[in-house]
């Protein structure tokens, strides 16, 4: 049977427990000061980023998307493919053109899409670009 801890006991305990503390907040600190950088590389970024999950759906496109496509994050978070600018075209070609740049190992892939457009009376039209 264990006795009572000693003050001394307790009081180097609660030392140890102050330093991990610290650290805690040191790494809480450096992730806070890494989601702010990378945010800001993918907000400010010239070029479209799009991150989909596994299901397909949208969880991120950056304001170089949102420009490009017409369509607004909020319009495009949570939704899964079909995504609203691919043609008729796009998910046979997509499914090929991942399966032939993963096996070459390409960095780039262009993809025709259907740009929305709002005519004079507010409908959305696709406009093909």
């Amino acid at each position: 049977m264990t006795g009572k801890p000693t003050y001394e006991e307790l009081e180097r305990r609660i030392k140890e427990l102050e330093k991990k503390a610290v650290k805690n907040n040191e790494v809480i600190e450096f992730l806070q000061e890494s989601k702010e950088f990378n945010v800001s590389l993918l907000k400010n970024s010239p070029y479209p980023i799009i991150v989909i999950n596994q299901d397909t759906s949208i969880r991120y496109v950056n304001p170089a998307l949102e420009k490009l496509t017409g369509f607004s994050s909020t319009e495009l978070i949570d939704t899964k493919a079909p995504y609203p600018w691919w043609t008729e075209e796009t998910p046979q070609k997509t499914a090929s053109d991942f399966t032939i740049a993963m096996r070459s190992r390409t960095q780039m892939r262009e993809e025709l899409f259907q740009k929305k457009m709002v005519s004079d009376s507010g409908l959305k039209q696709p406009l093909f670009m």
